[in-house]
């Protein structure tokens, strides 16, 4: 049976612009963004 990774969030300080605009560069992560933004909060089968 497989289990769930613990997902790694970094803190705010460990942020850099750069690091935010490289993931932004992928157009699959920054659709997710945008529907975020757009609708809110979401399930993640309502991202795909």
């Amino acid at each position: 049976m497989a289990t769930m990774r613990t997902p790694v969030h970094p803190s705010k300080e460990d942020l850099t612009l750069t690091r935010v605009l490289y993931v932004l560069s992928d157009p699959a992560r920054l659709a997710i963004v945008q529907s975020l933004v757009s609708v809110g909060e979401q399930a993640c089968g309502a991202l795909c």
